[in-house]
């Protein structure tokens, strides 16, 4: 086709722009009705760039009619600043005639027939037939898509601003299919926030430095839930833990899905509930150990209270309070508690340097590995016997100036070391623990003192009044038995006999309530023998005792009381005895117990037998001898002197 031909065929209407009627290949005119529709301006130019051909695209885009187009050089489209950089391309086509998108890369731009301009995308082809060859120029108007990419542009600056800019911490981070959280953009909050940079961040798996306590592990909830809410701890670079609040959106974008975060620190916020926790707790303890001790409760029972609440407070694991043995060098457990149910520590606990620094100072110190963190002296810490495997608190059990005791916390091995926080609160609840302790041990010595008055009182008049009274009985009833019959003298001496062994009993009733503290005097301990043999004998033997026998020394007591109750125990399986008559005597010379019976006598040959024997042994031990005759009337006497050493 002759550009001549071309040009007439395109007198047509304007319908339709090509003259189809001389046309009679109809493949032909399908071709040409093609064109006319396609989307695109449409413009086949000649090597020259001589427009020879335009569709209706071209008219609608650039305002003309095609009749002022064809003929015309296609620089008449573009602006001016172009033409020359235009006919160097298109020369440059001409030598390479390839399809190509022109100027791939470049800023684009068309010009209307007002002069307007707008960006174009712009493809050409080659055509080459038997009539020559020519250029196919297909154009699009991208004005609305170089809008919106200026828009994305700016959507996603805006983005990046407040992405980076927020006052909060966030990150994107792709989920893996292996479960890990790889992360792929922080901001510098959230850089801040860890003390971290972004490069040591971007890349890695937030797993990797988040409490091991809060990896949940639930990746497959976080990709069916599109929008889902969690605390964590994130380590920080120096070790320290940062609570977040995360509020995380999942997207489901590329292979694998991906979450955006926005985190916020609520450090303070958690440091508040705990330490709101810890007043209730500290509260809570101090008043069940109050009640304990109101109710009159043993205070070690307190003590082990205060272990477990200690426990609870400073977030430990095993707890111990004991007393310092300045002698060995040790702290003697009072109480102890585990919250894992087990023994803590042993019955003596070695006094460590930091012990000894606690105590020293009464100020509370906290150990890990071997060294305080919080308070106290840093000199001197070395010692590798401590509380616990982990790290350790020992607070003194301070009560005004002195020490009733110390309190050790201890953690297991690799946990956080105490806070001073916890310090400050541990330290506190000991104190007021101590004084609690302190206060019921004063109240039951004031208890135990009035207790102490009453007995006093009770033992005075005992012995001013009745012992006296009864001592004047006695006395009255001895100057009457000569002046009565001879039957009636017998039962007046058994009355006599009597009152002795009343006024005896008296006296060591007196004397355990003056001394309730003490071991049982000596009189108690001879009438307890005699009333142990009472249901036997069939009735109660008499007892005289001197009251020096308390000054008697022990080793003198401890062969006294089994010499009388092997005499006591002769007299029921022998003697046949209705009455025996005891009377323990200390003189200057020593110590002489005498028993009597009414009984039917020993024969001449049983006077040495050996239950007397050992009696003599006993004797002879302390120096002494002993030895038994029959009385005159009836029954026998046995007759225990021995030495008594004096001071």
């Amino acid at each position: 086709m002759t550009k001549e031909s071309l040009s007439i065929s395109l007198e047509g209407s304007r319908e339709e722009p090509l003259d189809l009627r001389p046309l009679s290949d109809l493949s032909e005119q399908r071709l040409w009705r093609m064109l006319e529709v396609a989307p695109d301006a449409m413009i086949m130019a000649d090597d020259d760039g001589t427009i020879l051909v335009v569709n209706r695209q071209v008219e609608a885009m650039f305002g003309y009619d095609r009749c002022d187009l064809l003929g015309r050089m296609v620089e008449m489209l573009l602006p001016e600043r172009f033409h020359v950089a235009h006919v160097a391309n298109r020369d440059d086509f001409r030598a390479e005639p390839t399809a190509r998108s022109m100027g791939s890369g470049l800023d684009l731009w068309a010009k209307r027939s007002d002069g307007s301009e707008f960006p174009v995308e712009v493809g050409l082809s080659p055509l080459v037939d038997d009539q020559g060859s020519a250029v196919v120029v297909s154009i699009r108007d991208i004005t609305d898509q170089i809008k919106s990419e200026h828009q994305l542009r700016a959507s996603e600056a805006a983005f990046r601003t407040t992405f980076n800019e927020a006052p909060v911490g966030m990150l994107t981070a792709r989920l893996g299919s292996n479960g890990s959280c790889i992360i792929e953009s922080v901001n510098r909050a959230f850089c801040e926030m860890l003390d971290k940079s972004s490069e040591l961040l971007i890349g890695a798996d937030i797993d990797d430095f988040t409490h091991p306590d809060d990896i949940t592990g639930n990746q497959d909830a976080e990709i069916d839930s599109p929008r889902f809410t969690e605390e964590k701890r994130y380590r920080r670079s120096d070790g320290t833990y940062v609570w977040s609040l995360l509020h995380s959106s999942t997207l489901h974008s590329g292979e694998t899905p991906l979450v955006l975060a926005h985190v916020l620190d609520i450090s303070d916020r958690r440091a508040s509930e705990i330490e709101r926790e810890r007043q209730r707790r500290w509260l809570a303890g101090l008043s069940e150990i109050r009640t304990h001790l109101l109710e009159g409760r043993p205070i070690d029972e307190a003590l082990t209270l205060a272990c477990r609440h200690a426990c609870a407070i400073g977030n430990a694991q095993t707890a111990m309070i004991g007393t310092e043995d300045r002698s060995s060098r040790h702290l003697d457990r009072r109480a102890t508690y585990s919250r894992l149910d087990q023994e803590s520590g042993t019955a003596r606990q070695p006094i460590t340097s930091a012990i000894r620094s606690a105590i020293d100072s009464q100020q509370t110190v906290a150990v890990e590995n071997n060294r305080p963190t919080v308070q106290g002296d840093p000199a001197n810490f070395g010692s590798k016997e401590q509380f616990g495997a982990g790290p350790c608190l020992i607070s003194p059990l301070v009560t005004g100036s002195e020490i009733s005791g110390v309190l050790l916390l201890g953690r297991d091995l690799g946990e956080e070391p105490f806070t001073e926080a916890e310090v400050q609160i541990v330290e506190s609840f000991a104190h007021q623990a101590a004084t609690a302790v302190e206060f019921a041990r004063l109240r039951i010595d004031r208890e135990r003192l009035g207790l102490l008055e009453d007995r006093e009182r009770i033992a005075r008049d005992l012995h001013d009044l009745v012992i006296q009274r009864l001592f004047a009985a006695g006395m009255g009833l001895q100057s009457t038995a000569s002046l009565v019959p001879s039957p009636a003298t017998e039962r007046i001496r058994s009355t006599i006999g009597e009152i002795d062994v009343a006024i005896t009993e008296l006296r060591s009733a007196i004397f355990s309530l003056s001394n309730p503290d003490q071991p049982k005097s000596v009189a108690a301990q001879v009438a307890e023998v005699i009333r142990a043999h009472h249901p036997r004998l069939g009735f109660e033997p008499t007892l005289s005792i001197d009251d020096a026998i308390e000054t008697v020394p022990s080793a003198v007591i401890e062969q006294l009381l089994p010499t009388l109750n092997e005499a006591l125990s002769n007299i029921e399986r022998h003697a046949n005895a209705g009455a025996v008559e005891i009377s323990v005597e200390v003189d200057e010379a020593g110590l002489t117990l005498s028993v009597c019976d009414d009984g039917d006598g020993l024969p001449s040959h049983e006077l040495t037998g050996n239950g007397l024997r050992n009696l003599d042994r006993r004797a002879q031990r302390l120096g002494g001898a002993s030895k038994i005759t029959n009385n005159r009337h009836a029954g026998a006497t046995l007759t225990w002197r021995v030495k008594v050493a004096r001071s």
